[in-house]
């Protein structure tokens, strides 16, 4: 059985993994990953052995001298992984966060193929 192009490896659990979606259209993937409350500054994206990872640091900042009354939510960092598509060309991966969402671009090489002359 064929596996699908892009599968989200284990990766070290640090707090909560985003949701994410992944699309694909000619040519490209697109992972979207759902990170209200991060700036680029805490987030880290890398490739390396057809994997992407992508990291981010805490980012709630500590309320010296008050406490919470109510607290439903909170800010962790965590890791999580992907296998790449085999045909990925990673020089080109793009990365753009907005509006709380960060949009990972991955574009395909384009297959090639050669004619061998037979001496």
């Amino acid at each position: 059985m064929r596996q699908p192009a892009i599968v989200q490896r284990p990766g070290r659990a640090i707090g909560k993994t985003p949701l994410v979606n992944i699309l694909k259209s000619q040519g490209a993937y697109r992972i979207d990953l759902a990170l209200p409350g991060f700036t680029r500054e805490q987030i880290q994206l890398e490739v390396a052995d057809q994997q992407l990872t992508v990291r981010t640091v805490a980012a709630e900042a500590p309320n010296p001298g008050s406490k919470f009354t109510r607290k439903e939510f909170h800010y962790s960092g965590f890791s999580r992984t992907f296998r790449l598509p085999e045909h990925t060309d990673t020089a080109r991966i793009e990365a753009h966060l907005e509006a709380g969402v960060l949009r990972i671009t991955l574009p395909a090489v384009e297959p090639t193929s050669k004619s061998i002359h037979i001496q």
